[in-house]
């Protein structure tokens, strides 16, 4: 139940009620497009800070070992990209770094002096626009050979695969911390973002075991574990991440990185990815920039838009294109159910539209309310995603007129294969599951906090070709428990028995028809096997009896390894079948906050109800002002 007013509640009774509809789409895919390239391809190392007045200022490893710097005034001017000023004329290798704060910034290279491996640090005042130079931030015996720059107060460095950071205290620098994730045969680049105080690391390079790019933390008093951000491709041993690079944009992380062929670098794809948390990853998106080498695609917060540059081409995406509380509804329909929902608009046409950002994967946010002692309330519902946008002319009046199409985030899911076959060990259910939430659909989870969600996977495998809905399904299976779609657009999922109440509906002018009945048992005899010889039975003697027969379901889940957790998930399936004895159908008023899976209360004493415990199935939402029609739908079961 998403929550509303005590005022709200009283106007959803109110025999004088004013509904309204209102709707936003809001626009979180970053869309690139060009702001910089021609037909020269990128060859060389490159780095990207933003410093204020939003010039970019850019480091460069140049032709023989030099190393240059370049400040772009205006990055959409061709002529600025071909300048570069010379700050060290030979002995740079292998790898570039640069940072801006406001006029501040600092830019890295590497230099090897009688036989020690040195960064060097020059630094700006005027952002990017004179420089001074060079002193030493850190040095080791063993080769560096990458560098990042989170900031112009720190720097990242790779020397014999141990990867480290060094800090500048307005004095000097000084190495503040080290991590390692064991031998590394290559090393292909590393990556640095700061937040919150936060360090936050991606590592490319090669193990022993194949490639891998991996995501770590430090936060000043020790470091996280290591994870694996991506699968590496198809198969998993030829292509191979290299040279990333992390910024924080807007609302998220953001990492880019080149998918390589092992065989040959003549193949390689610039690609991005997004994670909320740096726990998590979503899945790719190439970038078109004009590669030749493995170079680093750098990406960076330029304001209001994300930006991805190498050494001859740039793109950049805006963020936060919205339109809000767009008034010109002329009819919705809203269907919201476990495991599906979706959404239909008719829309006047008119300036408003044709300026919002109607594209696929747009969030579509619909806000429901009435005219109140305090105002217009209303509360947004979960977003849907745009499938499809028609304009259209002849659908009710005359005039143009926008026809809108959009699916919640099952139907994201499901549009989700798995490439390859990929497996996780120790992990918990929790992780797991938001794991497949974010590589699948970008979408985040949250729980009811209950201890199944840190329960531990020995193993768990996604096959090749599973749609993302369905491997969903079967984690939440593991816990016994149910999902739907917030308001936030984060997937809540719950065990039903610590579920909160929702409504109390005591059958007040809002219910326009109400249907109260019994239907067919789905399950009344449930056995599930896990690992053998684990296995474990439930059954509901009285509904078999009731119904005159039993109805079988048998399970293989090799995931369960003890006869206890086959027994609850054999319990769970039988409370499932059972509830679905009951049904009901009320059709109402609109009830902003009503969503599926509440538990809800109905008094029908007409119908022989009193105080009976329901929960929602389905809701479904008409709001037609053509008609003059603003009501919901609700489909109730039983409660387990």
């Amino acid at each position: 139940m998403i929550p509303m007013s005590d005022t709200l509640r009283v106007a959803v009774k109110a025999s004088g009620r004013v509904p309204f509809a209102r709707l936003s789409i809001r626009d979180r895919q970053l869309r690139w497009s060009a702001v910089h390239g021609d037909d020269e391809e990128s060859q060389r190392q490159t780095a990207l800070a933003v410093a204020s007045g939003r010039a970019w200022v850019r480091a460069r490893l140049g032709e023989g070992g030099a190393f240059q710097s370049q400040r772009l005034a205006d990055p959409a001017d061709p002529d600025g990209w071909e300048r570069w000023d010379t700050l060290l004329t030979s002995g740079a290798a292998h790898d570039v770094a640069i940072a801006a704060d406001g006029n501040l910034a600092r830019a890295f290279c590497i230099v090897a002096e009688s036989g020690v491996w040195r960064v060097k640090v020059w630094t700006s005042a005027d952002g990017g626009a004179t420089w001074a130079g060079p002193a030493t931030a850190c040095e080791s015996s063993s080769a560096i050979t990458s560098l990042a720059s989170p900031a112009p107060d720190a720097v990242a460095w790779t020397a014999g695969g141990v990867l480290r950071l060094s800090l500048w205290n307005g004095a000097s620098w000084g190495e503040a911390a080290a991590w390692s994730a064991g031998a590394v045969m290559a090393d292909y680049g590393i990556a640095c973002a700061r937040r919150d105080g936060v360090y936050r690391f991606l590592q490319a390079g090669l193990l022993a075991d194949g490639a891998y790019l991996r995501a770590v933390s430090w936060d000043g008093n020790g470091w996280s574990e290591g994870r694996v951000v991506v699968p590496t491709g198809l198969p998993a041993d030829t292509l191979i991440p290299r040279w990333p690079s992390l910024a924080w944009v807007g609302d998220r992380y953001l990492a880019a990185y080149l998918d390589t062929f092992a065989g040959s670098l003549t193949y390689q794809t610039p690609t991005v990815r997004f994670s909320w948390d740096f726990e998590h990853w979503s899945y790719p998106c190439t970038l078109n920039l004009n590669s030749d080498g493995p170079t680093r695609a750098n990406v960076a917060l330029d304001t209001d838009r994300a930006v991805a540059a190498m050494e001859h081409s740039a793109l950049a995406a805006p963020l936060g294109r919205s339109l809000e509380g767009f008034a010109g509804i002329l009819r919705a329909e809203r269907v919201e159910a476990e495991g599906y929902g979706a959404l239909r608009l008719l829309l006047r046409g008119g300036e408003a539209l044709d300026s919002a950002p109607l594209l696929p994967y747009a969030e579509a946010v619909l806000a429901l309310g009435y005219r109140t002692a305090a105002g217009y309330e209303s509360v947004e519902t979960a977003p849907m995603y745009l499938v499809s946008v028609h304009r259209a002319r002849g659908e009710s009046r005359p005039g143009a007129e926008v026809i809108v199409h959009a699916r919640d985030g099952w139907g994201l899911l499901a549009q989700w294969q798995a490439l390859t076959t990929e497996a996780w060990a120790d992990v918990s259910l929790g992780w797991m599951l938001a794991e497949v939430l974010m590589r699948a659909a970008g979408l985040r989870l949250l729980t009811d906090g209950a201890p199944a969600w840190q329960a531990t996977l020995d193993r768990f495998a996604i096959p090749r070709g599973a749609r993302g809905d369905a491997v969903v399904r079967q984690l939440l299976r593991h816990a016994g428990a149910r999902a739907r779609w917030d308001a936030d657009g984060s997937l809540y999922a719950f065990l039903p028995a610590a579920q909160p109440w929702g409504v109390d509906w005591a059958f007040d002018a809002e219910v326009l028809r109400a249907r109260h009945g019994v239907a067919a048992a789905g399950v009344t005899l449930a056995r599930v096997a896990g690992q053998y010889p684990a296995l474990g039975q439930a059954q509901d003697v009285r509904a078999a009896q009731q119904q005159g027969r039993t109805l079988d379901a048998v399970m293989d889940d090799g995931y369960l390894t003890t006869s206890a957790q086959c027994a609850e998930a054999a319990a769970a399936l039988v409370a499932r079948g059972t509830v679905r004895a009951l049904r009901g159908t009320l059709t109402t008023a609109v009830v902003p906050g009503l969503q599926a899976l509440d538990r809800v209360t109905v008094d029908d004493p007409a119908l022989g109800l009193v105080a009976a415990e329901r929960r929602v199935v389905s809701v479904r939402t008409v709001c037609d002002a053509l008609r003059g029609v603003w009501q919901q739908t609700v489909e109730m079961e039983g409660l387990a």
